[in-house]
C-alpha cells in the first residue's frame, strides 16, 4: 500500500477486528503494516465506528499508532484499552496507550482513562480536514510522551 504525501509516513492495515470481550462485536482497527508492537489509541465518539472516526484512525496509524474504534459503549472502550499489550499484544503495547474522546464520547473516554491512569485526549467534534487530523496526531503524540495522566482538550474551530 502506498503512502500519500502529507497523510503520514507508514503503510497500514485496516478493517474490522473482533473485540476481546463478550459479546465479541467487531471494532475497527487501523495499524502500521509492520511486525512490531505499536502505541495503542482507542477512539470513541459514543457511537459505533463511523466513517469520520475510521478515517481518523487510519491517519493515526500512518503516523505509527495502532488505532482502534470499538463499538460505542464504555465497556467496549475499556475492553479495547485493556487489550493493548494483552489480547492484542502482537501489534500493540500496554505501556504506551491512550484514549481519544470526541464529542459525546468524552465522558466514557474520561472515565476509562482515569480508571487506568492513562493519557486522555479530548477533541471537539468540529475537527475537520487536514488541520484537524494534524492537531489530533500532535495531541496524541504529546499525551503518549507524558509520564502522568494527561488531559488535553483541543477545538479546531476557528
Amino acid at each position: 500500500m502506498s503512502v500519500i504525501p502529507g497523510e503520514g509516513r507508514v503503510p497500514i492495515l485496516y478493517g474490522g477486528h473482533p473485540m476481546p470481550v463478550a459479546p465479541y462485536r467487531s471494532a475497527y482497527l487501523a495499524r502500521p503494516d509492520t511486525v512490531d508492537r505499536h502505541p495503542g489509541v482507542a477512539l470513541t465518539d459514543a457511537v459505533d465506528p463511523t466513517p469520520p472516526l475510521k478515517t481518523l484512525a487510519r491517519h493515526l496509524a500512518r503516523f505509527g499508532y495502532a488505532a482502534v474504534v470499538p463499538p460505542g459503549t464504555k465497556r467496549d472502550l475499556a475492553g479495547a484499552v485493556d487489550a493493548f499489550g494483552g489480547a492484542w499484544g502482537d501489534w500493540s503495547r500496554a505501556d504506551r496507550r491512550a484514549v481519544l474522546g470526541i464529542g459525546g464520547g468524552a465522558g466514557s473516554a474520561t472515565e476509562v482513562a482515569a480508571e487506568r491512569n492513562i493519557p486522555l485526549v479530548l477533541l471537539s467534534p468540529s475537527f475537520a480536514g487536514s488541520a484537524g487530523v494534524s492537531a489530533c496526531v500532535s495531541s496524541v503524540s504529546r499525551a503518549l510522551r507524558s509520564s502522568a495522566m494527561s488531559i488535553r482538550s483541543r477545538s479546531t474551530r476557528s
